[in-house]
């Protein structure tokens, strides 16, 4: 399934420019601490970015209330390829919900990392 859809931001959920969500590691790792995994999720409403791949944000499709998938092109280890990700938000405002589309298994929580 593609989505190449790209519809305005405000299908994102809504949050500041500045703001980036991520796991724990993912904030730890913005900061500039050492992490001990390279499992790790950072969010803002552009890009997805893992520990091996960095993700532009190409599409999002609202696919129920508080639930989006977005379409990322991912460059990493010398390959690029299309993913999507399932995005939803929570009873908290700073908390986030992802994970691949295709494994929802791996549902991650990414909260608003604190700035360095």
């Amino acid at each position: 399934m593609k989505f190449s859809l790209i519809l305005p931001l405000c299908v994102l959920p809504t949050f500041s420019i500045a703001q980036v969500y991520g796991d724990e590691a993912g904030c730890a790792w913005l900061a500039g601490d050492p992490v001990q995994t390279d499992s790790l999720y950072l969010y803002d409403q552009n890009t997805i970015q893992r520990v091996e791949s960095t993700c532009p944000v190409t599409g999002a499709l609202q696919v129920g209330s508080g639930a989006t998938v977005v379409t990322v092109e991912c460059t990493g280890e010398g390959e690029t390829w299309e993913d999507y990700y399932m995005i939803m938000t929570t009873e908290d405002e700073n908390t986030l919900l992802i994970h691949p589309e295709a494994y929802p298994e791996f549902e991650t929580e990414i909260t608003v990392c604190e700035a360095p």
